[in-house]
């Protein structure tokens, strides 16, 4: 029987087994600069470190995850960690290629949210696959990372489920959330007890630090958070790849042209569903070593 892989994005995303360490690449004085030189920076690191071919999907299963259990210990790195490269000596083994873009979340309208849910912001989103589907079941998920003038990044982890959609090979079949349902199992639901140890629960990520500031880096003075914020796929791309397909998704991801709106986005308050916005493409969608080895998404406790 085979395994499904619990989607450690939710916990540690973009694990591999790459055990190098980190060497930082950006500038000493990179948090102040402003977030359209941030974006440049980093953009240029992604587009320079193309993959002339597509590197093979980590194809590790269960039993090769619970052998290295204690690198799991180091979750804490994920939240720990501020920087928009990943932290030296941490160990990734999961979501280890994706496609990342340039993305812009543009409101709507009147949004009764506050911060970048009311007013937008600028960054970079990368979307990734567990493992290889050949070993696990198909388990997409995204991280998003939005860029302050002169402060830390805001960043986001979002899936659909811990237990992944099985044959179904379409990135965009599901919703993502980043409040989730538990794991189902008994193998994963040992595996999220490990990762509580980084954050409990485990399948419940705030989102309330987006609400909190402004993208100039200015606080806002009256907060107003979603409980949970949900990702619709578009018109756009919900028939983009078939269940059917046996195609690498990266393929079907880096034919995604700039100016495509990919998700449409709900704000969740007092369990009503409120339409705040869009994530829209700004470039098109590329496979990077620098994305796959050193780009880093924090997680927020």
């Amino acid at each position: 029987m085979k395994f499904r892989l619990i989607h450690l994005a939710i916990l540690g995303a973009a694990l591999s087994f790459n055990f190098r360490t980190a060497i930082a690449s950006l500038p000493t004085d990179y948090e102040s600069l402003t977030k359209e030189e941030k974006l440049d920076l980093l953009w240029d690191q992604i587009d320079n470190s193309q993959w002339s071919e597509l590197p093979a999907l980590n194809n590790q299963g269960w039993s090769s995850i619970l052998k290295n259990l204690g690198a799991l210990f180091s979750l804490k790195k994920s939240f720990d960690h501020t920087s928009d490269e990943v932290p030296s000596g941490r160990p990734k083994f999961i979501h280890t290629y994706g496609s990342v873009v340039k993305v812009s979340f543009v409101p709507e309208e009147s949004v009764q949210f506050s911060g970048m849910c009311a007013k937008g912001a600028m960054g970079l989103a990368r979307l990734s696959l567990a493992a290889s589907p050949e070993a696990i079941d198909y388990t997409p998920g995204m991280a998003v990372k939005f860029l302050v003038d002169g402060q830390p990044s805001l960043n986001l982890h979002v899936m659909n489920s811990l237990n992944g959609q099985g044959e179904n090979w379409n990135f965009f079949e599901k919703s993502f959330s980043n409040k989730i349902d538990p794991a189902e199992g008994f193998v994963l639901k040992i595996l999220e007890k490990v990762f509580e140890r980084a954050r409990k629960p485990a399948n419940d990520l705030p989102v309330d630090h987006l609400a909190q500031v402004y993208e100039d880096g200015s606080s806002v003075d009256s907060v107003v958070a979603p409980e949970r914020l949900i990702f619709k796929p578009t018109a756009s791309v919900r028939s983009l790849i078939a269940p059917s397909s046996r195609v690498d998704f990266r393929e079907h991801l880096n034919s995604i042209p700039a100016g495509t709106d990919i998700y449409g986005v709900y704000g969740v308050l007092a369990g009503k569903q409120i339409k705040i916005g869009r994530l829209v493409t700004e470039s098109e969608m590329v496979s990077s070593k620098y994305a796959d080895k050193t780009l880093f998404f924090q997680h927020k406790r």
